[in-house]
């Protein structure tokens, strides 16, 4: 959770959005592969999950330009990670989850 909290700090502090991008994607990639967390009662994790993926809208909504990828390659591979989250998150037994990126 303290984890999460820093993050949030870290990012809102960044101005650039090709520092912002390479920021929440090692987070989101970081906390798909290390799920032990999904299925643990202890927080409200479904406002990280939330606020995660208002950060993923806002971020989405600028130019490929603005965040330095192509448009060809990069692109796709972000948004295919970007559902697979979705779905891994969604589909947690233990508690009701939802990860939103979509405009």
């Amino acid at each position: 959770w303290d984890t999460w909290r820093l993050f949030q700090c870290k990012y809102r502090n960044q101005k650039c959005w090709k520092l912002k991008l390479n920021m929440i994607l090692g987070f989101t990639d970081a906390i798909k592969d290390y799920d032990g967390w999904m299925v643990s009662t202890a927080y409200p994790w479904n406002e990280l999950t939330m606020g995660l993926g208002r950060l993923w809208k806002a971020l989405l909504k600028k130019s490929p330009q603005e965040l330095g990828v192509d448009i060809e390659f990069t692109l796709p591979g972000i948004l295919c990670l970007l559902q697979d989250f979705q779905e891994q998150v969604e589909s947690v037994e233990t508690t009701v989850m939802q990860f939103q990126y979509q405009a």
